[in-house]
């Protein structure tokens, strides 16, 4: 299965610092639902054709270069030919580097072509989008 998604900044910091989970009764549902609500708003785009730009509040500077409208389409296309139809994701967990304020949110993505549900990873840094990737799920964070 091939790494779909964009590694800017956030990659870097938690490639360097080791992880930890966030308890479930510490993780900020406002945090949480925001990071769903770009992952469902992305992958949803890719179902309907319809892309929106992320805007400045929303995201950090290379996200917001990396998922504009013009370069979507091709990541799409790359990830139905193996996926499917985007349909759904589930929370599965919070974690954090052990320096630094970045949260890592995972989700299980289900698309139409079934099969091992992959991770949707959203990293956030505060309320904006830092990074976003869609790749094998693996219960260790990489």
């Amino acid at each position: 299965m091939k790494l779909y998604g964009t590694v800017v900044l956030a990659a870097t910091l938690l490639g360097c610092a080791g992880f930890e989970k966030v308890p479930e009764p510490e993780v900020s549902t406002e945090q949480k639902d925001l990071a769903r609500r770009l992952a469902v708003r992305i992958y949803s785009s890719c179902v309907s054709g319809k892309y929106e730009a992320l805007g400045e509040g929303e995201a950090i500077p290379e996200m917001r270069e990396a998922l504009a409208p013009a370069k979507l389409p091709a990541t799409c296309d790359a990830i139905k030919k193996e996926f499917g139809d985007y349909q759904s994701l589930d929370y599965a967990e919070t974690w954090k580097p052990r320096s630094g304020s970045l949260k890592v949110f995972r989700f299980r993505g289900h698309f139409s072509k079934g099969g091992d549900a992959p991770e949707i990873r959203v990293i956030m840094d505060g309320v904006k989008l830092s990074g976003f990737w869609l790749k094998p799920w693996n219960d260790v964070l990489h």
